[in-house]
Parts: C-alpha cells; sequence; structure tokens
C-alpha cells in the first residue's frame, strides 16, 4: 500500500474516533435530561445517578 493511502485511512479512523466520542458526549447528557424531564418513573428505577 502507498504510503499516502495509509494515512489517509489513519486519518480517517482518528477522525471517526473523535466524532463518535464527541456524538457520545452529546447524546449521553440529553438522554438523561429526557429522562429527567418525560419519563419520571424510569429516572427513579435508574437512580440518582441517571
Amino acid at each position: 500500500m502507498d504510503t499516502d493511502v495509509i494515512l489517509f485511512l489513519a486519518l480517517l479512523a482518528f477522525a471517526l474516533a473523535i466524532a463518535g466520542a464527541t456524538a457520545f458526549v452529546i447524546f449521553w447528557p440529553l438522554t438523561l435530561i429526557h429522562i429527567r424531564d418525560r419519563h419520571p418513573r424510569l429516572g427513579e428505577q435508574l437512580g440518582p445517578g441517571a
């Protein structure tokens, strides 16, 4: 494989890892707020940490 292709694939994998981590960091608090506001019984089952 050419060096440019390997570098491109490595950078692509790195970018996907950053995108996935960013999506998780944004999605998780929004999910907890949604559960807190719209589904209080589920929030009680999950406990105070959720």
